[in-house]
């Protein structure tokens, strides 16, 4: 109860039921008894500034709906990640109440660590040998290009449509052989991975939205898919981009293709290369 700060337990788990008995009490003195012999000494802090009951009534008075914080709580002798969610409700015509729940959220989270510990060091192994950046939103169609170098690190070079920038690439930059050679690879991956799935041109092009004609000419080299048709094969053939744009031969194409799909081995490769570039 927001407005009393008197709590009613509906549901608990085993270890606290013995701070948290089936009847009336005071929030803040078992919240603090809670966190104290339940949390992990780096959440404490937050779980109390966020929960306190001076906080959910400042949130109810801005108009929040619900408060989430991330935090570890003990549980079966071991830290694990869990999700503690405050659902504001009115009570009545004046009075207010909050609903607090958490949810063991551990493994996802740590998933999503392990996966973001892995794209920096990716980030980092990109940065060692490119001076530009391109990312290209396959769901919008938008493209941008950001500076790697230390002269221009994080500054955005371009930002627009992946089709416009294309184009005017192909136009002022590069050569026509190599126009050639670049629609000549995608093409030829597109096919392998065409046969490899024992598919007609005719049963892909019904699949991705496209005319059989047109996808003849794609995998012979002579045109390259516009954003939308590219996004239906890669979600058709649930494949990671880079393999319809890289030469199979190229050996940095391999060890990129490796990491995707072995993770675990970045840091193996990591010291590798530290070793190799590193000055005596």
């Amino acid at each position: 109860d927001l407005d009393t700060g008197a709590l009613n337990p509906v549901q608990m788990s085993e270890d606290i039921k013995d701070k948290a008995h089936q009847e009336i009490q005071e929030w803040e003195r078992m919240m603090v008894e809670i966190v104290d012999s339940h949390f992990h000494p780096e959440s404490r802090k937050e779980v109390l500034d966020a929960f306190s009951l001076k906080a959910m009534r400042e949130a109810w008075e801005k108009g929040e709906k619900k408060q989430e914080v991330l935090c570890q709580r003990l549980m079966d002798g071991e830290y694990r990640y869990v999700s503690m969610t405050a659902h504001y409700h009115k009570k009545g015509k004046e009075g207010s109440y909050a609903i607090l729940a958490l949810q063991d959220v551990d493994e996802r989270t740590r998933k999503e660590m392990l996966q973001l510990e892995n794209d920096r060091k990716m980030a980092a192994l990109i940065k060692s040998r490119y001076n530009i950046l391109h990312t290209v939103y396959l769901e919008t169609g938008m493209c941008e290009r950001v500076g790697l170098s230390e002269d221009c690190e994080g500054c955005k070079l371009f930002e627009g449509r992946f089709d416009d920038y294309i184009q005017e690439a192909i136009e002022k930059y590069i050569f026509e052989e190599d126009i050639e050679e670049f629609r000549k690879c995608f093409g030829e991956n597109l096919k392998n991975l065409r046969k490899n799935k024992g598919l007609t041109q005719s049963e892909l092009a019904e699949s991705i939205g496209l005319e059989t004609h047109n996808l003849n000419r794609i995998e012979n080299g002579k045109s390259f898919p516009q954003v939308k048709t590219l996004i239906n094969i890669i979600n058709y053939f649930n494949i990671l981009p880079y393999e319809l744009f890289t030469n199979k031969n190229d050996k940095i194409t391999s060890i990129v293709g490796l990491l995707n799909k072995n993770p675990e081995k970045l840091d193996d490769f990591s010291k590798i290369l530290n070793a190799l570039t590193s000055k005596n």
